[in-house]
């Protein structure tokens, strides 16, 4: 990508980031997004009614119908960790790319042939570890790459293409998903091993980014480390601010098109014509949100995006009709633009780069509890009441909680540990 990266392996000192990369090379980076694009899609939209091939409660439908697991969200920090400290001609984030994205592929075909209940949770329970393996480093790389002032740009255009992703799988689930769902499992395999494929191509990591200096290694042992991260301290307020907003997202996102199509009694094709209407706007107001971001600062524009969003989401659980809720879509999606488009870009500002992979797998390990913990309280909370409307109301609180530990981040306290 540009005259400033190369194929060979790492020198000893650190590189710069790409300080201006061009609309081509942002795609180029962008693609693999559209892949797990398609991913997430899939697990948000289509999983849910696919799991009406097995009697489950909404509890466990909560916990199984994420893009998120248990098991990757413990190993997430070993796979930034490990591309840190990677040397190899390639660079050391690629390699990953080409890794857990064809294995993912790989899942998706045999949960296609709809397995035993046993089989479909475990098969379910590894699959997004799996893409994660490509995921994390992939994303890591985005510190590598662009300068703090143009991350939102760049964020706000790996969104888009996340979204798009995300368009497709639910124009394609929309089509034929009642006549011949095993089409959608092999169209989103296929993106999965092209787009993080053409990634690997078209992307050249900046030479000259070492692993992370041994003196930073826990070598004092698991309370040593623990005690060198709370030198993040900006950043770890951050993190519990996304914390509490994918305790939220994750009482959300595996219960929208079954809030339409069970609740509402509106059907599933109505489902996910109106879960489309919050991807296709998430796609628009991406890349203007992450100007935004750029521009007038990410905390402003997060902020603001939160309080819409908790606003939304108290209003979405009183809704009635399908034009009301097609329109409260809409609003959730230009919010999900800021906080997509945004959300890594500000925690790159509040981390030393030197370390970027280990941190944001630790990060996003924190992340995906959450989303996990919150689809399971808020399964509970419907099996408990006997309507998703309760579920909407405490991701609604929680957003808004969010949203006010935002407020305490500091961002230019988190200079004096950056790199």
């Amino acid at each position: 990508m540009g005259s400033v990266v190369s194929d060979t392996m790492p020198a000893a000192v650190p590189a710069a980031p790409i300080a201006d990369p061009r609309m081509r090379q942002r795609l180029a980076y962008s693609v693999a997004s559209y892949g797990s694009g398609t991913f997430n899609g899939f697990f948000n939209s289509a999983l849910p009614l696919f799991l009406g091939h097995y009697t489950i409660p909404n509890w466990l439908l909560g916990l199984i119908a994420q893009e998120r697991s248990i098991l990757g969200s413990l190993l997430e920090p070993v796979v930034g960790y490990a591309s840190d400290r990677t040397h190899t001609r390639w660079g050391r984030r690629r390699p990953y790319l080409l890794v857990g994205a064809p294995l993912a592929a790989v899942g998706l075909v045999v949960l296609a042939r709809v397995p035993p209940l046993w089989a479909m949770i475990g098969l379910l329970s590894i699959l997004p570890f799996i893409l994660a393996v490509s995921n994390v480093p992939y994303r890591a790389m985005l510190a590598d790459i662009a300068s703090p002032q143009l991350r939102g740009a760049l964020g706000g255009t790996m969104t888009v293409m996340e979204m798009l992703g995300q368009v497709s799988v639910l124009l394609l689930a929309t089509m034929i998903w009642t006549t011949n769902e095993s089409v959608v499992f092999g169209a989103i395999a296929v993106a999965l091993v092209l787009t993080f494929g053409a990634t690997f191509l078209m992307v050249r990591e900046p030479a000259g980014l070492p692993p992370a200096p041994k003196a930073e290694k826990s070598s004092a042992g698991i309370t040593g480390y623990l005690r060198d991260l709370l030198l993040f301290r900006e950043a770890g307020k951050w993190v519990l601010a996304q914390f509490v907003f994918w305790l939220a997202i994750g009482g959300i996102s595996p219960f929208v098109t079954r809030y339409a199509a069970f609740e509402l009694g509106l059907g599933e094709e109505t489902a996910l014509k109106l879960f489309l209407c919050l991807v296709l706007f998430t796609a628009i107001f991406a890349v203007p949100m992450g100007i935004a971001g750029d521009r007038l600062g990410k905390k402003k524009v997060l902020a603001v995006a939160l309080f819409v969003f908790a606003v939304t989401i108290f209003v979405g659980s009183r809704v009635n009709t399908a034009l009301e809720l097609g329109a409260v879509l809409m609003v959730a999606g230009a919010a999900n633009a800021a906080t997509t488009a945004l959300g890594f870009a500000f925690l790159t500002e509040l981390l030393p780069r030197r370390r970027m992979g280990e941190l944001t797998g630790l990060s996003g390990m924190t992340w995906s509890f959450a989303q996990l913990l919150g689809s399971f309280m808020a399964g509970l909370v419907a099996d408990a009441t006997g309507t998703l409307r309760s579920s909407l109301m405490v991701a609604a609180a929680l957003m808004l909680l969010s949203f006010i530990i935002l407020l305490f981040v500091q961002p230019k306290r988190a200079l004096s540990v950056a790199d």
